[in-house]
């Protein structure tokens, strides 16, 4: 087993969930820094723990670097010193260092004293205590309180009295206790292990009206639970355990309205209800709640657990069939609004070139999610002996295909596109066509015209398959979905050339997005949101949404995300799938 061990500017830092209480509404989560070892907190007024080598330290050696545990040698000279900190609970940390002197470095809008022995810092968003113990090595404590400063000192004198041999010791099996990698690649077992930190990382506990564990897409800037990526998270958890993998998904459904809608975020607080512009309606995300709900289902075989989801994803679907086929012929639109940096958020392809015209229109890919749902959905009632009730989602289920391939098919261009309101085919090429293959509505000479265009370099044939548009696209770019690579969709359209008996296809696209994020990681110690599909600029130096990418402030989402949830998730699954194979 090799553990991941390379340090990462902005890879993400805290307590897990999966560890003990945990949540997003006064988080202690932070990111590693880049200019200097040690994390930077993710409060109002940011606070950076940080260690001031001394001279003569001339090489560190990272042994351990996960998302709550720092573990190194540091070499002066011929002697060598450790430094190590690990989270002991959701608000403090606690480690020893030799050769280096912990610091705390806060925003100019905070305020410094000295009390009870410990450094505070007081400012927007609440304290920070700094407690040291020195010796031959220094035992050091950081410790946050939204509220109290004499709080935030209890903690840190608390938290420096941990052991932290035995804290080191049980972070380290919680990834021997994982299934052992299937890939002999040393860079790629590195990440598969740093994938599941990043899975740990992004578990979050029972708080207001979260009832249980959940699942954030990152603990900074997205913070809160967010429907489609709670769905491909389940992929990788399943592997952690397969009970936190469906109470990921069940998580959500408990948020569902009483008239079937399911918002596409919600927070411990509230769910997103969004009545103002540049949005004036309620926004959902992609249906994958019956996909990932049945992937829970075959693992465990829990029967209790369909029986609770079930009513819950039918209201679901039948919203979505209410709300988003305006013109009543079984083919999904994406609610569309003005704002052009995110003119589809609900679609999760925020800024795709697919909805620069600002109209709503018929969408492969929400067709195809909905017939996916429809078929989870009659295999699960099946299973629970509701035959009614599974006919009539195959039913549906079959008038979609249909509807898919007679009004979506561009022949044209060979592939599946969005359909304007007045029958006229969009020529904008991008990932939601492949869809149909993944759906299992395609004919096979339509695949086969897909598996071209995924092969073509001017289309989705780059260094890293499957920009999230064609590269032949006049507003292809580095620019999120309007020309990055995302692994979510890598993985579905993997799944679809699977099912249509071409896994050698599969297999290509798969090795050279795990040998991508393993290239990247192995670089700059994170896993990203996407990345280029050129493979020429790293991950975190991409636009996001028009914006530029430096200088990196998680407060500003303007950077390909560092240690994205749904990348990790997504590479465990293809590892595990043995997608990779021929």
């Amino acid at each position: 087993m090799r553990l991941p061990n390379v340090y990462g500017a902005g890879a993400g830092f805290g307590f897990s969930g999966f560890e003990g209480p945990a949540g997003c509404l006064h988080d202690f989560a932070g990111t590693l820094t880049g200019d200097r070892i040690g994390v930077c907190f993710g409060l109002t007024a940011r606070r950076t723990l940080a260690f001031e080598l001394e001279h003569g330290v001339s090489q560190i050696k990272y042994s351990l670097v996960v998302n709550d545990t720092l573990d190194a040698v540091l070499v002066k000279g011929a002697e060598e010193g450790r430094l190590f900190f690990a989270m002991t609970e959701h608000k403090a940390l606690a480690g020893r260092v030799r050769f280096a002197k912990p610091v705390v470095i806060a925003e100019s809008s905070c305020t410094s004293f000295v009390r009870d022995g410990c450094s505070v810092s007081d400012g927007p968003g609440g304290f920070t205590a700094l407690y040291t113990e020195e010796g031959e090595e220094t035992r050091f404590a950081f410790a946050y309180d939204p509220d109290s400063a004499d709080a935030a000192i209890r903690r840190a004198k608390v938290a420096i009295l941990t052991d932290l041999d035995s804290l080191l010791a049980r972070r380290v099996a919680f990834f021997e206790k994982l299934p052992s990698c299937p890939i002999t690649d040393e860079q790629i077992e590195r990440v598969y292990y740093k994938a599941f930190s990043v899975l740990k990382y992004n578990i979050q506990t029972a708080e207001g009206k979260m009832k249980g564990l959940w699942t954030t897409p990152d603990r900074l800037p997205h913070r809160n639970m967010w429907l489609w990526d709670s769905c491909f998270h389940t992929f990788g958890l399943c592997y952690i355990d397969e009970n936190l993998a469906a109470r990921a998904v069940e998580a959500v459904l408990e948020r569902q309205r009483e008239d079937g809608f399911i918002p596409l975020m919600m927070t411990p607080e509230y769910c997103t209800d969004i009545n103002q512009p540049p949005y004036c309606a309620d926004l959902t995300q992609p249906p994958l709640l019956a996909w990932a709900v049945e992937h829970c289902y075959k693992r465990t075989g829990d029967k209790e657990f369909l029986r609770r989801c079930l009513p819950k994803l039918r209201a679901y679907l039948e919203w979505n069939l209410k709300n988003r086929d305006k013109n009543n012929n079984l083919l999904c639109e994406w609610y569309v609004t003005g704002e052009p940096l995110c003119r589809s958020g609900e679609s999760g392809m925020d800024n795709s070139p697919r909805f620069d015209e600002a109209a709503a229109m018929d969408a492969p890919d929400f067709s195809c999610y909905m017939k996916n749902e429809c078929d989870c959905l009659a295999r699960m009632q099946e299973a629970l002996g509701f035959e009614k009730e599974a006919e009539r989602s195959r039913s549906i289920a079959s008038k979609i295909a249909a509807a898919v391939n007679d009004l979506l098919w561009n022949e044209k261009i060979g592939m599946y596109t969005d359909r304007f309101p007045d029958g006229r085919l969009s020529d904008v090429m991008a990932v939601s066509g492949f869809m149909p293959l993944w759906a299992g509505i395609a004919t096979p000479e339509r695949a086969g015209r897909l598996k071209k265009l995924a092969l073509d370099p001017s289309a989705f044939g780059t260094p890293v398959p499957l920009p999230s548009v064609s590269a032949d696209n006049k507003e292809y770019c580095t620019d999120m979905w309007r020309g990055g690579v995302w692994m979510n969709m890598v993985y579905m359209i993997a799944l679809g050339f699977h099912r249509y008996g071409m896994a050698d296809i599969a297999a290509d696209i798969v090795q050279k997005a795990l040998k991508t994020i393993a290239r990247w990681y192995n670089q700059n110690g994170a896993i990203y949101e996407f990345y280029h599909a050129e493979d020429i600029l790293s991950p975190q130096t991409l636009a996001r949404k028009g914006h530029s990418p430096l200088p990196v402030d998680m407060r500003r989402k303007v950077v390909s995300i560092a240690d994205f949830n749904w990348t990790a998730a997504m590479y465990v699954a293809l590892i595990n799938e043995g997608l990779y194979t021929k």
